[in-house]
C-alpha cells in the first residue's frame, strides 16, 4: 500500500526536475502535462498534472493498494464503520 498523492503544477518540467532531484528517481510515466512517480521511500505515488490556471495545488489524494484482498478488507471496514 503507499499514499498517491496528485498534483496542479504550473510547469511540468521544472516539478519533474525538481521531484526527480527531491526523490532520486525518474518518472514512472511521462506524457505531455503529465508524469507519476513510484517511490519507494517513502512509499509514494506522486502525480502531476501540467495545469498553468488551478486555483489550488492539490489535485486529489488516494491510496494504492496491491493485493485484492487488501482492497476487500479495506471496504468491508469501512462498511463496519459506517453500520456504527
Amino acid at each position: 500500500m503507499r499514499v498517491q498523492l496528485a498534483l496542479n503544477v504550473r510547469d511540468i518540467d521544472e516539478a519533474v526536475a525538481y521531484y526527480t532531484k527531491l526523490f532520486g528517481v525518474e518518472p514512472h510515466k511521462r506524457r505531455p502535462g503529465y508524469a507519476n512517480f513510484a517511490i519507494d521511500a517513502p512509499p509514494l505515488k506522486l502525480v502531476l498534472f501540467e495545469d498553468k490556471d488551478a486555483t489550488e495545488r492539490l489535485n486529489h489524494l488516494g491510496v494504492e493498494m496491491f493485493d485484492h484482498d487488501d482492497v476487500m478488507a479495506a471496504g468491508d471496514h469501512l462498511e463496519t464503520q459506517r453500520a456504527s
